[in-house]
């Protein structure tokens, strides 16, 4: 068993400092099984604010794009960023939408229609 775990040991090292695998890595071995485990990164709050404009210009929504329109990360409800697009008006504001991001898996969701997160 050691030997085994000495060699994928070995083996992670050598992938990991030629540059194929860049993903931190877990090893845990239970009786005569061995288990290589990839870590998963969070994505950021500026990765998921990427990935939902990319998301909406491809749903086509073309006021992404127009430079009066304000957003703001709202608030996060766990691994989710939930964010607030609107125009400001002289005495009122007007929503375009509400959108969520879950930072683990870079999922789009429209916040408001599409229910729980």
């Amino acid at each position: 068993m050691r030997r085994i775990k000495a060699f994928a040991l070995a083996l992670v090292l050598i992938i990991g400092l030629s540059g194929i695998a860049t993903t931190p890595v877990t090893i845990t071995g239970h009786s005569d099984v061995l288990y290589v485990e990839a870590k998963k990164k969070k994505l950021t709050q500026k990765q998921c604010y990427k990935k939902l404009v990319r998301w909406l210009k491809k749903h086509g929504n073309t006021w992404i794009e127009d430079e009066d329109l304000h957003s703001v990360l709202d608030h996060r409800e766990g691994n989710w960023y939930i964010y607030h697009f609107y125009y400001e008006g002289d005495d009122m504001t007007w929503t375009m939408g509400w959108y969520a991001v879950n930072r683990k898996t870079g999922k789009v969701k429209d916040y408001l229609s599409e229910g729980e997160l």
